[in-house]
């Protein structure tokens, strides 16, 4: 990627201003508030876009900076870059009530999205975060040893999660850990209602089980109560058989007396009414002896009929509640059959339930497909690290020993990413060399991740004011060093030196002058 042109429509101090950049090496020269650091930030802002902040964080933040005092409306400005050989347009308004942005490919006039990964993948997949970590350098960025040794861990972890800018480790591992605590909570909410299911079956069939133990004891005593009553009526009905049969022959013996002085006395009515009446017809008399005879007859019958009428109602009450036990048996033996039908039901369920709770889940099929991609991704993570961190060093001991003329062969960095400086004889901390020579192993730093994670297309390396601490002899290194680089640089510099020193090593380079009247000259 390469920097074409910028058209700062109102930005900061610019009003109209062009700016356009060469190949290679660019030395933006200007005096103190001239401009420098509002172009790189205006480039900052067009490739990443810029937002208002809220609360009293919006005072003092990068859009009320460099808000235009008049016509804010119009804070915008134009990025012309290449990109695949094309050449592309992109223009933003970052005016907080009328934002907009377009991008257009000036090659074969094509509209673009930038809401889409259309911008994302011209920029090479670089993130802000990685922007402002490699390539582009601000004004002391490093103010304290401590800041430094916090911005290399930081820059570290973010390096590990952005190999090449397309594949981001570290939001996919976030993703599957999201994705695996989702998972979990899910087969757990799961679980629940299955062990909720599970209990209502259990407790479903304990109910019912005591349902039927319960009419289990009413039918036994049912059927003891039953058996009692038939015993009973039996007794009862030998009894009563018995006191029948004792009565009718207490009765007959009476009867018998009975007769014999009925018919006594009738004998001798009858002959006192054949006195008294004179009767002399026989028909007559024989009618009154058989009239005497049945009437005896049905006064014997009547006496022994109501003793049997007696002991038949005794019987029949009897017979009644044993009937209604009977039917008392059979309807709770009905009734447990239908019980132990639905027990022996639940029974079933409830084991077919059991085994499918024991049984694997796809969730948990796919918890362990999550775990997996988790530990794959670890340990393509501690691979491309070590392989990485490999590279890393190398590249940085390259650029650092031709910085430092050789005085520094190597970078040793432990796990706790603190870096030791190796020279011929021994190892020396970072906090132990100077503040120049920190600046020139964080550029060295900085400059070894850009040529690893850019390499297809080279993003342009911006740097403001970067070599204040350096002094003459690794500044000419450092020129020589970015002299031979094959992408764009630019130079940000109050300083006349870096422009004489390119001259006498006979570096090329396009020089832009920023002041009252701007003007671009290429040497």
């Amino acid at each position: 990627m390469k920097l074409k042109e910028l058209n700062l429509k109102n930005f900061g101090k610019f009003h109209n201003q062009t700016i356009r950049f060469g190949e290679g090496l660019n030395l933006i020269f200007g005096e103190n508030e001239s401009g420098k650091s509002t172009i790189h930030t205006f480039i900052r802002s067009m490739l990443f876009g810029m937002k208002k902040q809220r609360g009293r964080a919006s005072r003092h933040d990068c859009y009320s900076r460099y808000e235009p005092w008049e016509n804010p409306a119009h804070y915008a400005g134009t990025l012309r870059f290449v990109s695949g050989g094309k050449v592309f347009r992109l223009t933003r308004n970052f005016y907080r009530n009328e934002m907009s942005e377009q991008l257009v490919c000036e090659s074969d006039g094509e509209w673009l999205s930038i809401e889409d990964i259309n911008l994302n993948i011209l920029l090479g997949g670089i993130s802000e975060n990685i922007y402002d970590n490699t390539v582009s350098v601000g004004q002391l960025k490093s103010v304290t040893d401590e800041g430094l040794a916090i911005e290399l861990k930081n820059y570290i972890a973010n390096y590990q999660g952005n190999v090449d800018g397309m594949l981001d480790l570290k939001t996919a591992m976030e993703h599957l850990k999201n994705k695996r605590k989702e998972l979990e909570q899910r087969l757990r909410g799961k679980r629940e209602k299955q062990e909720l299911k599970k209990r209502k079956l259990y407790y479903k069939m304990e109910y019912v089980q005591q349902e039927c133990k319960t009419l289990e004891e009413n039918l036994k005593m049912e059927k003891e109560q039953l058996k009692q009553e038939i015993f009973h009526r039996d007794i009862l009905y030998k009894k009563m058989q018995k006191a029948l049969k004792e009565s009718i022959k207490q009765f007959s013996s009476k009867w018998v007396r009975s007769v014999g002085i009925f018919t006594i006395v009738s004998f001798l009515t009858f002959l006192a009414m054949l006195l008294f009446f004179q009767v002399s017809s026989l028909i007559i008399r024989i009618g009154c002896i058989l009239f005497i005879l049945v009437l005896l007859c049905l006064v014997v019958y009547d006496l022994k009929n109501r003793k049997r009428s007696v002991i038949a109602e005794e019987m029949d009450e009897f017979s009644e509640k044993i009937r209604k036990l009977q039917w008392n048996v059979e309807y709770l033996q009905q009734e447990i059959f239908g019980k132990k039908t639905v027990v022996e039901n639940l029974e079933q369920e409830y084991q077919e339930f059991c085994l499918l709770c024991n049984g694997k889940d796809s969730l948990e099929t796919d918890i362990a497909g999550v775990n997996l991609a988790l530990e794959t991704i670890v340990r393509f993570s501690s691979d491309m690290q070590t392989k990485l961190g490999a590279r890393l060093k190398n590249r940085m001991s390259e650029i650092l020993f031709q910085i430092t003329e050789g005085k520094y062969l190597s970078v040793f960095l432990d796990n706790d990413l603190k870096m030791k400086l190796h020279t011929k004889n021994y190892y020396v901390s970072l906090s132990q060399v100077s503040r120049g020579t920190m600046e020139q192993v964080y550029f060295a730093l900085r400059m070894a991740i850009a040529d690893i994670l850019y390499v297809e297309d080279p993003f342009p390396i911006l740097l403001d004011d970067v070599f204040v601490m350096y002094d003459d002899r690794r500044l000419r290194q450092v020129m020589r060093w970015l002299g031979a680089l094959k992408r764009q640089v630019l130079v940000f510099t109050c300083q006349r030196r870096e422009e004489k020193l390119l001259l006498r090593l006979q570096i090329p380079f396009h020089k832009i002058t920023l002041g009252q009247a701007m003007r671009n000259t290429g040497e």
